[in-house]
């Protein structure tokens, strides 16, 4: 699943209930602009309180949309 295949590429997932995971991928900054050039789009947390610039946000989608998020990532 979506889960494991971000914690294969060395995302840190954090659990949650809804329909967004929210993980770190150390050292990386600029994932948003990246997966954005590929016509993916995921919400970068760095505004959010006590959380850096290599923190994002995804939503869990169909297998299709997750494993193409997973390709270009």
């Amino acid at each position: 699943g979506l889960i494991r295949g971000l914690e294969k590429l060395g995302c840190a997932v954090v659990p949650g209930q809804a329909n967004y995971l929210l993980f770190r991928l150390p050292g990386v900054s600029d994932l948003k602009e990246r997966l954005l050039q590929k016509g993916i789009l995921i919400r970068s947390c760095a505004n959010y309180h006590g959380l850096g610039a290599d923190w994002y946000r995804v939503c869990v989608r169909t297998g299709e949309e997750n494993r193409r998020l997973l390709a270009a990532m």
